[in-house]
C-alpha cells in the first residue's frame, strides 16, 4: 500500500519544479516582452536616475533593480516614476544616480517605461 503512494512521487516533484520555475521566470519573460514592444512602439524620451537600488531578486544570476527615475518626456512634462527591472551585471555599470539613460514610454500608460536600448 506505501509503495503504491511512492509512483506519484517523481509526478509530484517534477510538477512542483515546473510550477516553481513557471513563477520565477514567466514575470521575468513578461517584462522582457513589453520592454521590447515598448522599444519599437513607445515614445522615446530621456530619464535621470535618482537612484537604484538592488531588490535581492536574481534571474539567470542577473539582479532585479528597483530604479527611481525624473522622465523628461518633453520641455513641459516631468514626472519621477519607481520601476522593477532586471538588468544584466555588464549594463548595471552603466547607471549611476545623476545619470541621464534613454528611456520609451507606453503612449496609452506613461507609468509603464523601457529603459535604455535593449
Amino acid at each position: 500500500m506505501a509503495t503504491q503512494g511512492l509512483r506519484f512521487l517523481p509526478v509530484f516533484i517534477i510538477g512542483t519544479i515546473l510550477l516553481v520555475s513557471g513563477l520565477v521566470f514567466v514575470p521575468w519573460m513578461c517584462d522582457s516582452i513589453n520592454d521590447d514592444n515598448l522599444r519599437r512602439s513607445g515614445l522615446p524620451a530621456r530619464a535621470i536616475v535618482l537612484g537604484a537600488e538592488d531588490t535581492g531578486n536574481r534571474y539567470n544570476d542577473n539582479p532585479e533593480v528597483e530604479l527611481r527615475l525624473r522622465v523628461l518626456r518633453d520641455s513641459a512634462v516631468t514626472y519621477d516614476l519607481v520601476i522593477r527591472r532586471v538588468i544584466s551585471v555588464v549594463d548595471l555599470v552603466n547607471i549611476r544616480k545623476g545619470d541621464t539613460v534613454d528611456v520609451f514610454i507606453d503612449r496609452a500608460d506613461s507609468s509603464n517605461v523601457a529603459v535604455g536600448g535593449g
